[in-house]
Parts: C-alpha cells; sequence; structure tokens
C-alpha cells in the first residue's frame, strides 16, 4: 500500500521464491493493482519459470532441411552423441553450423567442435522424425555473442516472444533476422512477418557490427508493417528452397507501395520450374 501524488511515478520491486516449488514447471498468474484513479484498477500478467534439476527437450524434424536449436545444456555437449538417436534410425543425412562445419554420419566425418547452446544448427532428415535432448535449461537472458555480418543462433526462452520485442536490445546493430521459413524482420523498414520466436528454433542475424544479444521478454512496439491476414493478391508457400545436403537457401522478398500488395504478383521459381 502506499501513495503517488498527481504527475508523479513510483518503482516496485518484486521477488518471487520458488525454493519450495518443483522445477521445470510454470507458473501463471496477475497481479491486481487498486487504486482512485482513472478505471480503478490494472493488471499485470505474471509468468513464472522455474528452472533447476532436468528438463527434456523434443525437437520436431521435418523431412529435408530444418532450422534448430536448443535450451538446455547436456552433458555430453558431443555433436555425433546428441544426433546418435537419428543416426542409428538412419535419419541424419547432414547437419551443419552457422560457419559451414558439418557432420556427415555416413562417412563418419565430423569438424563441428561442439554443441555450442547459444547457436542454432542446420539438420537434413531423410523423413519426418523427432529428437529428444535432456540437460539442465539455460537461462533466458545468457548473452549471446553476435559477430558482424551473418549469425545462426539459438533461440534461448521458453516462451514465444514477438521478434521485434525479443530483438529489442539489438536494433541499432540488427539489419536483417530470419527464420528457417524465410520469414523476416527488417529494422530499416521496420517490417517483420516474423511473429513470434519460439524455442528450438534457429535464427540467422545479420548485424552491422560485434554485438552482445540478450533476449528481451517485454511489449511488442508498435509502427511495424504487417501482412494481411488472408492476402488475396498474392500466394506464398513458405518452404527451404535447399534441395541438395550440402546447402540451406531460402528467399525474403519486402515489396513497399502504395496500395501495399495490390495489382501485381511474385513468384519464386525453382531451378527446377517449380513454383
Amino acid at each position: 500500500t502506499g501513495t503517488i501524488d498527481a504527475d508523479e511515478s513510483q518503482d516496485y520491486v518484486i521477488t518471487f521464491d520458488s525454493e519450495s516449488l518443483p522445477p521445470n514447471v510454470r507458473f501463471e498468474g496477475d497481479i491486481l493493482f487498486k487504486h482512485n484513479a482513472d478505471d480503478g484498477e490494472f493488471v499485470v500478467e505474471v509468468t513464472l519459470d522455474v528452472s533447476g534439476g532436468l528438463r527434456e527437450i523434443n525437437i520436431v524434424l521435418n523431412e529435408g532441411w530444418n532450422q534448430v536449436s536448443i535450451n538446455v545444456l547436456p552433458e555430453n555437449h558431443d555433436v555425433p552423441a546428441i544426433l546418435a538417436p537419428l543416426v542409428d534410425e538412419d535419419m541424419i543425412i547432414l547437419a551443419k553450423d552457422g560457419q559451414g562445419r558439418f557432420y556427415l554420419p555416413e562417412a563418419g566425418f565430423c569438424n563441428i567442435p561442439n554443441w555450442n547452446v547459444v547457436e542454432g544448427y542446420q539438420i537434413s532428415v531423410a523423413e519426418n522424425c523427432e529428437l529428444t535432448v535432456a540437460g539442465n535449461i539455460v537461462p533466458f537472458d545468457t548473452p549471446i555473442d553476435l559477430s558482424e555480418g551473418w549469425n545462426l543462433s539459438a533461440y534461448l526462452p521458453v516462451v514465444p516472444v514477438d521478434a521485434i520485442a525479443a530483438l529489442s536490445g539489438i536494433r541499432d546493430q540488427l539489419i536483417i533476422a530470419k527464420d528457417g521459413l524465410g520469414q523476416f524482420y527488417v529494422t530499416e523498414f521496420g517490417f517483420s512477418n516474423m511473429g513470434n520466436l519460439v524455442e528450438l528454433q534457429g535464427y540467422q542475424y545479420k548485424v552491422s557490427e560485434d554485438v552482445q544479444l540478450i533476449y528481451q521478454i517485454g511489449e511488442n512496439d508498435e509502427g511495424v508493417l504487417a501482412l494481411p491476414q488472408e492476402p488475396e493478391h498474392f500466394r506464398m508457400n513458405p518452404g527451404n528452397s535447399g534441395k541438395t545436403a550440402a546447402s540451406i537457401e531460402n528467399m525474403s522478398v519486402l515489396i513497399l507501395g502504395e496500395p501495399l500488395l495490390s495489382g501485381f504478383e511474385v513468384a519464386a521459381i525453382s531451378e527446377s520450374g517449380q513454383l
């Protein structure tokens, strides 16, 4: 309880004690503030993720290329060891990190030093499958070092967060962010069709200089361009265009005009002539 005079503000720090709470459980609730100003009350939504102990994650992999990450710290960081269950089932074709180093089970070759939990990875599989990884939870605010140019990074929070908000800490250095489907966020135009960043996915970030990324959990910014939910003037079939075991590619197109997306059509054609 307390009093705040008109045109003044007061900061409050609320601490949650999770000592007696079970690990790897998410608690959700509301904090209700009642007052004698306009409306009389307001609500702050609260989510508490209790870490500690082991958490088991299941990464869903679709046939072909996938861009993934993990947010747990496995006991064994060896890439062949982590992917062993899929290798035993003859699922893995190729796994790559953001620097082009790769693991080719067929040849028994791997030059990826270890699985780095702050990095993303590209994995090509023969058919739909799942990869299970167990380990200690990695704090969502673990700093991620990004180098000038392109980076393939992990998404650490367990909760989905809009790309604009999650990456707001590096807005001045971020040029473009992309997911595995080619959806993207361009800071110069304030445009994003990425929606939420979600756990177990890897993301590509191009930055203008070396910078440290710490994912932000906050409200989305205003003034962001958005695609219509059911566009009438174009068709978009998101998906990776990489067809070989040696590469993964996607395409991003942003069209600005008045009115936006009206009166013309955009199509992407592969070398084989497929739309």
